[in-house]
C-alpha cells in the first residue's frame, strides 16, 4: 500500500493531545480513503529529467538543439537514439544502412535506426525524408517503408526500413521530431 501520490483518509476518532510535533488520536476509525496515482511525467520533463542525468542545464548544454561534446549529433538525436550527450558515440548510434536484394533483379537499401519504445509518451516522432537531389526540397516518407522493429532493451527498439532504389541517386534523412 505504498503510493506516490495524494491520499486521503476519512476519520472518526477523539482528540487527545496536540502539540507542535504529535497529535494523539484515541478509538481512531478509518471510514475510508481514496488515493490517486500520481501523474505520469510531460513529455518535456522526460526531457529535463534526462538531460539532468548527465548534468546538462536545459537552458544552455542541455538545450535539444545544442551538441556538447560535439560528436554532431544535437542533444534532442541522442536523447531519442539512445545516445550519451556527454560522449562522442554517434558512430554507435547513428543510422546504419546498406543495400539488400530485393528479388527480381531489383535492389534497395536498408536504413535501420534506434527508436524510444516510449516515443509517443516522450512527444517524440520518428520518420524518413527522402529525395533525389541535395538541392531540391525533402519529400516526407514518415513510416512508409518500415518493415519491422525487433527490442533491444527495455527502453528502445531497432527499426528496420526497406527503400527501393528506383533511381541512379537518391538521399534518405531520419527525422526527429520533440514535440513539446
Amino acid at each position: 500500500f505504498f503510493n506516490n501520490g495524494p491520499i486521503n483518509f476519512h476519520i472518526n476518532g477523539h482528540l487527545m493531545e496536540y502539540s507542535n510535533e504529535f497529535l494523539y488520536i484515541d478509538d481512531l476509525e478509518i471510514i475510508g480513503y481514496s488515493a490517486s496515482e500520481p501523474s505520469p511525467p510531460t513529455p518535456p520533463e522526460n526531457y529535463v529529467a534526462w538531460a539532468a542525468g548527465f548534468g546538462l542545464d536545459t537552458n544552455n548544454t542541455g538545450d535539444m538543439a545544442f551538441d556538447f561534446e560535439p560528436d554532431g549529433m544535437v542533444n534532442l538525436a541522442e536523447y531519442a537514439l539512445g545516445g550519451n550527450p556527454t560522449n562522442d558515440d554517434a558512430a554507435s548510434i547513428l543510422p546504419t544502412f546498406g543495400i539488400t536484394d530485393l528479388g527480381g533483379g531489383s535492389n534497395g537499401m536498408e536504413y535501420i535506426y534506434n527508436r524510444r519504445l516510449d516515443a509517443a509518451l516522450r512527444g517524440l516522432t520518428y520518420g524518413l525524408n527522402e529525395s533525389t537531389n541535395l538541392l531540391s526540397e525533402w519529400n516526407y516518407a514518415s513510416n512508409a517503408y518500415e518493415t519491422g522493429s525487433a527490442e533491444i532493451d527495455s527502453s528502445f527498439e531497432s527499426v528496420t526500413n526497406s527503400v527501393p532504389v528506383a533511381t541512379d541517386q537518391g538521399f534518405i534523412e531520419l527525422e526527429i521530431r520533440g514535440n513539446f
